[in-house]
């Protein structure tokens, strides 16, 4: 299942560069599992998005809430907000 591209809109701009950053990181590092060890057993989560998936969401929140600054949503994908 995709990541909706406007699950992270109502976040704030500091919060969404924060998690484009994290994601940014584990593209980086190919990082597609996370392991982590419990008393001596090593144990893996799959991660739900995809590091790519979580930064198209972000540009996507970024372009919504700063237009001037990180472009204009596509035009198909605006949200209405009344």
């Amino acid at each position: 299942m995709a990541l909706p591209l406007d699950i992270f809109a109502s976040e704030s701009e500091v919060v969404i560069l924060q998690i484009k950053a994290k994601a940014l990181q584990f593209f980086q590092e190919g990082k597609t599992i996370i392991n982590y060890g419990v008393a001596g057993r090593t144990v893996g989560k799959q991660m739900v998005a995809s590091p790519e998936e979580v930064i198209a969401a972000c540009n996507y929140a970024l372009k919504l809430k700063d237009p001037a600054t990180y472009g204009e949503p596509p035009v198909d994908r605006y949200v209405v907000r009344f």
